[in-house]
């Protein structure tokens, strides 16, 4: 039996990966070249970046009780940019932080930090943890106007005395991934977690949870509604242990065009260390 299995392995380690074709695989960015007019480059502009607009929502951020969250903000246009950066507590409503850009200003707090970017500029945001208990929401990124685009990503980081820093990585998501897909992994001294927001402001989201195993089998179905603004964050075996012992995928969708949605590593293990994970889709999943 041991024979046969290394014999299948060595027969598939026979096949080869190649490299894609341009012609077969156009990239997104030549897709959109392709589309953009082309005098912009003929008056100077000599570089070209595309995120979509709906890139906004830093789905998961904490502060406080050995907790800091920053925020790295990339003016990715050849024009000054002047942008909003609005923190939210879990029920959407405007939260008040401690804050610095790391620079010569001195620290500040509120619940909107406004700054200007030199045209390709980039900067550091850390909340930080100021003696206040501990509390949990999101940020929204308001760029300056349709025209120019800010990327960027979030870092929490949690300090215990100790043992060594441990952080993620928050990306900068869309507000309209309505349909995601999320791995999961809750094996032995594994966790996984995750954060969903409802970023709109006026509509309620009813969000069904479909997850399935390795083998395509659904073990569990679970909904969840989010009021607007609404954050929620948690560990999935927690909160549906069904999900105990299991690896898979899971399968989100929202009854509104609204959702942001992070995942969460937790290796239990390994003293608490943590990584994110990436919320898939596509945009074949998306009717035109």
């Amino acid at each position: 039996m041991l024979l046969a299995l290394t014999g299948a392995i060595g027969a598939q380690a026979q096949q080869e990966v190649q490299l894609l074709d341009p012609a077969k695989h156009p990239s997104r960015a030549t897709v959109e070249r392709v589309k953009a007019d082309r005098t912009a480059r003929q008056a100077g502009v000599s570089r070209n970046v595309w995120v979509f607009d709906t890139a906004r929502v830093f789905p998961h951020l904490a502060v406080g009780q050995e907790w800091e969250t920053s925020f790295v903000i990339v003016n990715m246009s050849t024009d000054p940019a002047r942008f909003n950066l609005g923190f939210f507590d879990t029920t959407g409503a405007p939260m008040t932080v401690s804050y610095s850009d790391g620079k010569s200003a001195p620290a500040a707090s509120g619940a909107v930090v406004t700054q200007t970017l030199a045209a390709e500029g980039s900067t550091v945001i850390t909340v930080y943890n100021d003696g206040r208990p501990l509390r949990t929401g999101f940020a929204i990124l308001e760029p300056p106007s349709e025209t120019q685009r800010l990327g960027g990503y979030a870092v929490f980081k949690q300090r215990v005395a100790g043992r060594p820093d441990f952080e993620a990585v928050v990306p900068l998501t869309d507000y309209d991934d309505w349909a995601v897909y999320l791995p999961f992994d809750n094996s032995p001294g594994l966790d996984t977690g995750m954060a969903l927001v409802n970023p709109s402001k006026d509509q309620t989201a009813t969000v069904d949870l479909y997850f399935i195993d390795e083998a395509g089998a659904r073990i569990t179905k679970q909904t969840l509604t989010l009021k607007p603004g609404e954050q929620t964050a948690f560990s999935l075996t927690e909160k549906y242990p069904a999900l105990k012992g299991k690896r898979g995928t899971l399968y989100a969708e929202s009854s509104i065009d609204y959702l942001s949605v992070l995942g969460l590593r937790f290796n239990l293990g390994g003293g608490g260390a943590f990584t994110s994970l990436p919320a898939m889709n596509w945009k074949g999943m998306f009717p035109e």
